[in-house]
């Protein structure tokens, strides 16, 4: 079964999303981690990330997940400006999620 819009949704940007990745193992390769490593200590180190959630069906995984923590310090400002540029992500507060963010900070 071929589902022709699918493949457009893989494929749009492959060229584009393969040279980030590949430019953000070298940075997991400076540090000493993996690739998979570093996304997790950034998401741990990263100020507007509130909760990481990993997903892993062996063991295995899960040891090599938990592994990043060892490399949540070495996402020094420079390394996590290295990543924010490679990646170009800039997150944005919906006006609910902005909302929620206010109550929180005076109920916290």
């Amino acid at each position: 079964m071929s589902i022709p819009w699918f493949k457009q949704v893989l494929s749009n940007g492959l060229e584009e999303k393969t040279a980030k990745a590949l430019q953000l193992a070298e940075v997991a390769k400076e540090i000493g981690c993996t690739l998979p490593q570093l996304a997790i200590a950034w998401c741990v180190a990263n100020t507007n990330v509130s909760t990481v959630l990993l997903g892993a069906s062996r063991i295995e995984q899960l040891e090599e997940n938990l592994k990043a923590l060892e490399f949540e310090d070495k996402i020094t400002p420079e390394v996590r400006a290295k990543i924010d540029a490679i990646a170009d992500f800039k997150p944005e507060l919906t006006k609910v999620q902005d909302n929620v963010h206010q109550m929180r900070g005076k109920l916290l």
